[in-house]
């Protein structure tokens, strides 16, 4: 059994349904708003591989392979859309316009293609930002490198994929054998790739602030009993304060020797 279709459900676990708004978590949106041009928060991988035959059009290949396979990541499929004066964390929303020229790019090592100008081109490209007005995940074959072989450079943005999902869809991006199954298409659906309206975003953020609100007070009730139990306990304590037994001057003379001693392990224990 191929092992896409497991992907396909892990990746929907991570992305959630296609049909619904899906708003970003808080650790997902942290990722863009602690974006900076110095501090990039996309993933990133670079596979390098062997000669192709003479005949291959490796750019192509690669291409059209992980194009045929797109629907089964939805996060390559989706891009945000802001919420209004920042009430809420973004959501993300079908892209029916997909620009697979942005996100599909062919380059070429200068000659002789060695493994530092490779690591030199894979930087430069790594420094750019992801368009947050595109699905945010970009494609590179890069050809030309020393030997006869090519590369392969991925990036993706950590706010929509995390380490787990990025290990579930390499099997998606990178065939793993040379004739790979195919894969069922989906059934052909129009899907609204607009944003949300300004009041379906604005009814959705103040719905899961009062949500949060009720539940707030709800706990109320626990957090009360709670109180109580520790005052309680409190309570019984000092009114049976625990007696104190009488200490023997040789042991007390004993327990000042021991104490350096404790100090210097717990000193030699921290440093």
């Amino acid at each position: 059994m191929s092992a896409e279709p497991d992907c396909r459900l892990r990746l929907r676990l991570r992305n959630g349904s296609d049909d619904t708004m899906d708003r970003l978590s808080a650790l997902d949106a942290s990722f863009l708003y602690g974006e900076t041009p110095e501090s990039p928060m996309h993933v990133a991988g670079l596979a390098i591989f062997d000669p192709p035959p003479a005949d291959a059009n490796v750019f192509v290949a690669f291409r059209d392979h992980l194009k045929s396979r797109l629907h089964l990541v939805p996060f390559f499929e989706r891009k945000l859309a802001l919420a209004p004066i920042q009430l809420d964390h973004p959501v993300w929303v079908h892209d029916n316009n997909l620009d697979l020229e942005y996100h599909f790019r062919h380059v070429s090592l200068p000659k002789p293609g060695t493994r530092e100008q490779l690591e030199t081109l894979v930087a430069r490209l790594h420094m750019i930002l992801l368009d947050r007005s595109r699905p945010l995940w970009q494609y590179y074959v890069i050809e030309g490198v020393e030997g006869g072989g090519f590369a392969i450079y991925i990036k993706m943005h950590h706010a929509g994929i995390d380490g787990g999902a990025g290990m579930a869809a390499l099997p998606i991006i990178f065939a793993t054998s040379p004739d790979p199954e195919p894969v069922q298409l989906p059934s052909p659906t129009t899907r609204d790739s607009r944003p949300p309206e300004l009041f379906q975003l604005i009814r959705d953020s103040y719905d899961k602030f009062f949500t949060q609100q009720r539940e707030f007070y709800q706990s109320w009730t626990d957090i009360g009993k709670a109180i109580a139990k520790v005052g309680q306990r409190v309570t019984e304590d000092l009114a049976n304060p625990p007696r104190m037994l009488p200490i023997a001057p040789k042991t007390l003379f004993n327990a000042s020797l021991s104490g350096p001693a404790i100090i210097c392990n717990l000193h030699h224990l921290a440093s």
